[in-house]
């Protein structure tokens, strides 16, 4: 068996469906292995989209995601995608070609040390070579799902894809993989005693919660003991957010000074599956936190006492250790919420454009119960995050750890391949999704029937709202209109321009069911965002 057989097999053997990414002639042999095994490859157009869909497929089904480029320029455009999948806890399958082991030492073209390069944005960058490659993809694969998951490399030389594969294969010692880190530092019982001292707990579920094994037991610690509940982005509907003691979504979305207003009032917090990576600044409550969680971490991440392990058994055993007796009421939950839903409220459109919140809430109106919301990064990501209604897990996906631009299209075809079935609609600021249009003829070719709907508002609003709160002058913010319906016809896609929230209902409604994406562009006014964010 060749090596490029053999990592073929052991992807396919691992659960891996397909594998995106671009075609080098580095990589030409393990593409031809994986055709011939069964394991499709998707032609992107652009690396850091292959990746992008890798992490939102590992993210969806649970097993890792494969993206694939070659060398140089093409491992590095895919790094930012890979580095998504890191701090967004996906599980992924990262292969980079390489040339030969020959020519590196005296070939300066294209020769960048990719397992350096990719070392600190995964949790294992390993050389493939004829003697490791049978053993090296499972290990890559156990590294990926082990807890946290995340993102393995593979840097595979040209002319080791043709070599004859060693079996059984083994690694040396300097290959092996890295070791769990810290365990718990406090007891079920010590997290119940710590609480009952306490007369305003509360909750905040974050990104390594699963969702199917967490969502019950999550809700039934809450209500058994009346405690208030908030949700990171990342785990936005793992409790609904139509709950009586659902707050809102924390850390760094709109109206975050609403919710630390409300984490101001709070003794203690309890972070289930909530994970450093979230938080978009220092953390800013004063309240200890006591972490659930369900793998060892880096000493560093942590602030405070953290148990390791099931976090559905965790949560079952406090719900019976617990017996404080805590000064929250639902009215103060629903006030607080409240005060948060105010501030990410429509207001008044400018200039003929429309309001981004008003835009959200009409999609929210025709988008199906199971649909599936994707938001790409900018000033609208931040309100999304917090204003977007979910009520259902895996729903809702951003990029939050890394907050890349350019995510969103990319994502919404992941999602569209994973559930077929389903409505799948983005929202993308024009400046990120000028960033990937070219993709949207990979949505085209694939028939990933997305319906893209682009706040047109012609600047980087986010960034224009830090220049006005630093009383710096606008400027470098701001670009020309695009007409991206008729970008997105000349591409393949459908295109509608649409100037009122009745057009935008008419337009999204219309396309929901369609194999042909279609995009939709819609102007929309910035103003608001200054009061939001």
């Amino acid at each position: 068996m060749l090596v490029a057989e053999a990592i073929a097999k052991a992807l396919l053997d691992a659960g891996v469906k397909e594998v995106f990414g671009l075609p080098g002639g580095e990589v030409l042999d393990f593409i031809d292995a994986a055709r011939r095994a069964g394991l499709p490859f998707v032609l992107t157009r652009h690396e850091s989209a292959a990746s992008f869909m890798a992490d939102v497929t590992g993210q969806i089904t649970g097993r890792p995601g494969a993206c694939l480029s070659t060398l140089g320029p093409g491992a590095t455009n895919m790094i930012t995608g890979v580095a998504n999948a890191y701090l967004d806890r996906s599980p992924v399958v990262a292969i980079t070609g390489q040339m030969s082991p020959e020519a590196y030492g005296d070939m300066p073209h294209q020769r960048i040390d990719l397992c350096s390069l990719y070392k600190p944005v995964t949790k294992w960058s390993v050389r493939v070579t004829p003697w490791n490659a049978a053993a090296v993809v499972p290990a890559a694969v156990s590294v990926a799902m082990r807890r946290p998951r995340g993102p393995v490399h593979l840097e595979l030389a040209s002319t080791v894809s043709r070599s004859e594969a060693a079996l059984p294969g083994a690694l040396a010692p300097e290959e092996e993989p890295p070791a769990d880190l810290q365990e718990s530092t406090i007891t079920i019982e010590g997290i119940a005693r710590r609480l009952e001292r306490c007369s305003r707990p509360a909750v905040i579920a974050g990104i390594n919660c699963e969702p199917a094994a967490v969502a019950r037991p999550l809700r039934a610690f809450a209500e058994r003991h009346g405690i208030p509940v908030l949700v990171s982005p990342k785990a936005k509907g793992i409790f609904p957010d139509d709950h009586p003691l659902y707050v809102g979504v924390a850390t760094g979305m709109a109206a975050d000074d609403r919710v630390l207003e409300f984490l101001e009032q709070c003794d203690v917090i309890l972070g289930v599956g909530f994970d450093a990576s979230e938080a978009d600044k220092t953390w800013p409550a004063k309240a200890p936190l006591i972490w659930l969680e369900d793998a060892p971490r880096d000493r560093a991440e942590w602030r405070g006492d953290y148990l390791v392990g099931s976090i559905p058994e965790h949560l079952g055993a406090l719900a019976d250790s617990y017996h404080g007796a805590h000064q929250w009421t639902r009215e103060d939950v629903a006030r607080a919420r409240g005060r948060i839903r105010e501030k990410v409220s429509p207001g008044d459109a400018a200039d003929g454009r429309v309001s981004p919140a008003a835009a959200l809430l009409a999609i929210r109106e025709v988008l199906p119960e199971d649909g599936v919301f994707v938001c790409d990064v900018g000033a609208h990501k931040l309100l999304a995050g917090q204003a977007w209604p979910c009520k259902t897990p895996l729903t809702f996906f951003m990029s939050n750890g890394l907050s890349s631009m350019g995510y969103g299209l990319p994502a919404a075809m992941a999602a569209k391949r994973c559930f077929p079935d389903r409505a799948v609609v983005a929202v993308l600021g024009d400046g990120g999704f000028a960033m990937m249009v070219h993709d949207l003829e990979t949505a085209v070719r694939t028939k990933a029937g997305v319906v893209y709907v682009v706040f047109n508002d012609e600047s980087l609003s986010l960034i224009r709202v830090v220049q006005s709160r630093r009383k710096m002058e606008r400027y470098g913010v701001d670009f020309g209109g695009a007409r991206w319906a008729t970008v997105a016809e000349a591409l393949g896609a459908g295109g509608v321009s649409v100037t009122d929230l009745d057009g935008l209902r008419d337009a999204v409604a219309k396309n929901l069911r369609t194999e042909t994406p279609v995009v939709i562009d819609l102007p929309v006014s910035g103003a608001e965002y200054d009061r939001q964010i």
